[in-house]
């Protein structure tokens, strides 16, 4: 998996017309035809279309406006001037303003300044991570395969982290009862905090490992409080460079350390698993009407389900683990920043 820091794609096709199109309700869907949903009471419309001005209870088309004179449009399909873009990447996209370098017009795009990958995690640190935490099946169960730098290995049965992981980790149970179960897949970290999503490059295994267990060992044994922040000094980690950020399991001194890109553009095959380390305050919302987004077909129902079981969780931290299965380009942002950003373009295998 790598983490860049920029996608090179085109926009889905826009509708200009302002002409309401309604989609039909549930109920009376027909087969291949895009309608919306109710769930607990919410509208829950496809992609390429919003709620109504009606009370929401219909979805609609969504439109565009067209940009004229020198306004480009930015992947939200707002078209913004050029005081507009150094506005918008600077103040909101780039994790400090002093990071803002200018805008790709083409591709919609903020340029921020960033560390170079090659300093971050070099070829050979790319390559090592593919074996370190692997996805596998033993009798129809997944489990996390943890490779040490000693070349030692460590399992951890999915199922017995309940009470740190959050929902059916859909669809890694599917993947064990497949075709798909007699092979492992790579599996990698992506930390959430205040400044967006960390992809996490060359993490140490038996840390990590530590971390998970107790982790789940204190989850165990206390019940944190609902208003409980992310762990550790959040001060402290608020001065960290944005390329490095901690953790601190509840039961240990020690912390662990990732470091990687931020706010990345992944490049994944299908199946391979990302791990998100999430709290109650910041966690992956899947940004349905982006215009990056390629799979119309993507159900993102595990990121809804995600954003109710958080909110219900007692731990600090949590584990969500997702794989997207199907060729697209997907984007996530960040459920406390919609401006933070995290885009997955998912490849055949």
């Amino acid at each position: 998996m790598a983490f860049f820091l920029f996608i090179f794609t085109i926009f889905s096709s826009l509708a200009w017309d302002n002409g309401e199109q309604r989609l039909p309700d549930h109920e009376d869907c027909q087969s291949g035809i895009p309608c919306n949903r109710r769930e607990q009471n919410l509208t829950i419309c496809p992609a390429g279309y919003q709620s109504s001005s009606d009370g929401g209870r219909h979805c609609v088309k969504r439109t565009y406006d067209i940009c004229r004179d020198t306004a480009s449009r930015n992947q939200e399909g707002q078209c913004l001037t050029k005081k507009e873009w150094a506005h918008y990447c600077s103040e909101k996209v780039c994790t400090v303003p002093r990071d803002y370098q200018g805008y790709d017009k083409v591709l919609g795009l903020c340029i921020c300044q960033a560390e170079d990958l090659e300093s971050v995690c070099n070829s050979q640190c790319r390559r090592q991570q593919r074996e370190t935490l692997r996805v596998t099946c033993t009798k129809k169960n997944p489990q996390l395969v943890i490779t040490y730098r000693n070349g030692s290995k460590v399992a951890v049965v999915l199922e017995e982290l309940g009470t740190v992981l959050l929902g059916p980790y859909f669809p890694l149970k599917d993947v064990c009862t497949s075709e798909q179960s007699k092979y492992s897949h790579s599996a990698y970290i992506v930390k959430t905090s205040g400044k967006g999503f960390l992809g996490v490059y060359n993490p140490d295994p038996q840390l990590f490992h530590n971390f998970i267990m107790l982790n789940k060992a204190s989850s165990l044994q206390r019940n944190w409080p609902s208003s409980a922040t992310a762990p550790g000094n959040s001060s402290q980690e608020e001065s960290r460079s944005p390329m490095e950020q901690s953790l601190k399991p509840s039961t240990s001194t020690s912390k662990i350390i990732f470091t990687g890109i931020l706010n990345p553009t992944t490049c994944v095959n299908a199946n391979v698993t990302i791990m998100f380390i999430v709290s109650k305050e910041h966690y992956p919302v899947y940004d349905v009407n982006n215009l990056y987004n390629t799979n119309a077909e993507f159900d993102w129902g595990d990121f809804r389900r995600l954003a109710e079981e958080v909110r219900e969780a007692s731990q600090k931290i949590l584990f969500f683990l997702f794989q997207f299965q199907h060729p697209g380009t997907y984007v996530l942002q960040l459920s406390s920043n919609q401006h933070k950003k995290m885009v997955s373009m998912t490849l055949s295998m």
